[in-house]
């Protein structure tokens, strides 16, 4: 019987379980995930503002607007 091919350029289930059965085997963990030397706590890369901050950006845009207006007209 021949040796099984596995293209390990491939993103699956069955090569993902054997690279954590081969990790599990030879006692190798990851290190946690660093960008900078600072430790990574999640990847969710959505944005967030809260209401104040929203607020206070709508209100310096909004003083920047007026005085312009006032110039103008």
């Amino acid at each position: 019987m021949g040796a099984i091919e596995i293209n390990w350029l491939k993103v699956n289930e069955l090569n993902m379980k054997a690279v954590a059965k081969m990790f599990k085997r030879d006692g190798f963990s990851p290190p946690s995930p660093r960008c900078f030397g600072k430790l990574v706590r999640s990847f969710d890369l959505t944005l967030r503002l809260d209401e104040t901050r929203i607020k206070a950006k709508k209100t310096k845009w909004r003083l920047a607007l007026d005085r312009i207006m006032s110039l103008l007209f």
